[in-house]
């Protein structure tokens, strides 16, 4: 949770130490539940999707632009 939230944080810019040691703070219970596993059809990841740009890359190059 502690790194999702980090990685939240540079993305929303400044945050006060306050708000970061509450984000620090913070748990998260997940629960996923799989019906018919075997029943599921097989898919192909499109080409256009395996060779897209990560979307930090996307972050990152928008930031540098707005600050020209």
């Amino acid at each position: 949770m502690a790194s999702v939230m980090s990685g939240m944080s540079e993305i929303m810019g400044d945050l006060s130490e306050e708000d970061i040691e509450t984000l620090k703070q913070m748990k998260a219970d997940m629960v996923m539940e799989i019906s018919h596993v075997n029943s599921a059809e097989d898919f192909k990841i499109p080409e256009e999707a395996l060779k897209a740009p990560e979307m930090s890359e996307n972050l990152n190059q928008s930031e540098k632009t707005s600050e020209k």
